[in-house]
């Protein structure tokens, strides 16, 4: 359809905007088209038009509620725009579907994590590591559920495969310099994170008093 390509185009040249009325106009000409909706749903996310993109997609996925990737964009946008209750629904419809969207499950995850259903949490982290392999961020929230759980050395291992990958992570050094610090009780180790979280920027406004209290 040449309305597609010239959304291809525009947005080639980083014009979300003039992309998306393209679109628009194509969706004008073939409402039903999931691949569309699919589309505009992603520009509609990029430009930041978090309320209008859920009010498209929770239209779209109406239409067509067996495309998972319809799914996943509302769970986003619905995030986004603080329903968390339509976001972890809609997400799940989406993997349900069959989508694989590592970034996406972690959100789920961060979701679950955020109403206190840990173990949920863990299980959508879990599944990302089955899928992609070592996936930083998966490890990443995946230690800080087990914090949570009071599962602190399953942590620690889950943060040093986050620096493994990434030994610049303020998050993994940060926690890290927590869980030795206050839980594990390693204060050489405690110090050398959080000097090392310090060294990349990290601003943590206590950060001074831990670092006085191990030196």
């Amino acid at each position: 359809m040449p309305l597609v390509l010239l959304a291809d185009a525009y947005q080639g040249q980083g014009n979300v905007d003039l992309a998306d009325a393209q679109l628009g106009e194509a969706l004008r000409l073939e409402p039903g088209s999931a691949e569309l909706r699919v589309r505009r749903g992603s520009i509609l996310l990029e430009r930041g038009r978090g309320a209008d993109a859920l009010e498209f997609l929770r239209e779209s996925t109406e239409r067509a509620p067996h495309e998972g990737r319809l799914w996943i964009l509302r769970g986003i946008a619905a995030q986004e725009s603080g329903d968390v209750a339509d976001a972890i629904d809609a997400l799940r419809r989406g993997f349900e579907q069959g989508v694989r969207d590592p970034d996406a499950r972690c959100l789920l995850g961060a979701l679950y994590q955020q109403e206190g259903r840990l173990d949920e949490a863990v299980t959508q982290y879990e599944a990302v590591l089955r899928e992609e392999g070592e996936y930083p961020r998966a490890n990443l929230d995946l230690g800080l559920a087990f914090v949570a759980q009071g599962k602190y050395f399953e942590a620690r291992e889950r943060f040093e495969r986050v620096l493994a990958f990434d030994d610049e992570n303020l998050t993994a050094h940060l926690a890290l310099g927590q869980l030795f610090r206050n839980i594990l009780y390693d204060e050489a180790q405690a110090l050398a994170h959080l000097e090392r979280y310090q060294a990349l920027g990290g601003d943590d406004p206590r950060l001074a008093e831990w670092l006085d209290e191990l030196r």
